[in-house]
């Protein structure tokens, strides 16, 4: 079976079947795939299934189509192959389709990799607001309410031995 895996945008990583001959990609409602993104053309391209193999074609996209990179009109699919509608990019995957001929595969990046900046000597390197270790402020709360009680306290003590002085 093949299908097509989302590289990117709201639907990275969901799986759609490639089913029948032709399979159409487009914003517009009537293609066998709604890509809703403006970057994206009323139908922008198409993927047929020609006996074992699979091509892609743009169909006068305003965007382009793009396959690994490179502008096309027409080409040849391989499994792996990432293919790109305006800004929406997506890769062909399944057993049916064709691996590539060429002796040198292509990488193709599946995880980020987060690379620290070089630090040296005294230079302070401020992290991104949203790696920052997050103030537990009950421990603050705590300490003021038990700051607080032992006021009161102290001052329930001083207030009864005033009054228990008075009395004698």
């Amino acid at each position: 079976m093949a299908y097509i895996v989302v590289t990117n945008g709201a639907l990275k990583g969901q799986r759609f079947e490639i089913q029948g001959e032709t399979t159409r990609i487009g914003r517009r409602a009537g293609n066998d795939w709604v890509l809703d993104a403006p970057s994206v053309s009323g139908t922008h391209c198409e993927i047929v299934r020609i006996g074992p193999a699979f091509l892609l074609r743009d169909l006068g996209s305003t965007n382009g189509t793009r396959l690994n990179g490179e502008r096309i009109q027409e080409s040849r699919l391989n499994r792996n192959d990432i293919i790109s509608a305006g800004d929406e990019s997506f890769m062909i995957d399944g057993d049916d389709v064709p691996a590539s001929t060429e002796s040198e595969s292509v990488a193709i990046p599946r995880t980020t990799v987060i690379i620290r900046p070089q630090v040296t000597g005294n230079a302070k390197v401020n992290p991104s607001p949203y790696f920052r270790k997050r103030i537990d402020n009950r421990k603050l709360w705590i300490t003021i309410i038990a700051l607080t009680g032992l006021a009161i306290l102290v001052a329930a003590f001083f207030f009864l031995k005033y009054e228990l002085s008075a009395v004698h």
